[in-house]
């Protein structure tokens, strides 16, 4: 495995306009802040917090994307490296590098607990989600049904691990 850094491995890049920059957004008042990440087309509008670098990502399917690293200078992708091992995990690491954590609500009854998830879980966890619980098909946005207080814990750890925030609401 090349453990060298991505802003050494970058390489020329021809930037087209199906690319997309991971991007942070927070939602609400201060204290009900919560963190999304919409997509954004603008490199200039992008989280690129450490010496430019930015997670991208190329539609390259109706369902897939190919993601990189890019380097952004003046608005504009100049660069790229190798796409990182597990994108989804890479996420997570830079909302809460950047101090704005991915925000999971959580809602709880008496037997049961549903983690609403706004972006995909990285592969261990989402196993672990669906080892424990399953998925919500009846949700919206990606949700995990939990049942038992000892799964219920087990989840919530790893979510707090990866560095989300985990908002609680009693049903």
């Amino acid at each position: 495995m090349d453990r060298t850094p991505a802003c050494k491995r970058q390489g020329p890049t021809i930037s087209s306009t199906r690319v997309q920059f991971f991007n942070l957004n927070s939602v609400g008042a201060a204290l009900r802040c919560t963190t999304n990440t919409p997509w954004t087309t603008d490199p200039g509008a992008t989280f690129a917090d450490w010496q430019g670098v930015v997670l991208c990502r190329e539609r390259v399917g109706s369902e897939y994307f190919r993601y990189f690293l890019g380097q952004v200078k003046r608005a504009r992708l100049v660069a790229e490296a190798p796409a990182p091992r597990d994108s989804a995990r890479v996420q997570f690491g830079l909302a809460a590098l950047a101090g704005k954590p991915i925000t999971i609500a959580v809602t709880s009854s008496d037997s049961e607990s549903i983690f609403h998830v706004p972006i995909h879980l990285p592969r261990a966890e989402r196993q672990l989600a669906l080892a424990l619980g399953e998925c919500n098909v009846s949700s919206r946005s990606r949700a995990y049904r939990v049942r038992g207080h000892a799964f219920v814990c087990l989840i919530a750890a790893s979510l707090r691990n990866l560095g989300c925030e985990l908002r609680h609401a009693r049903v």
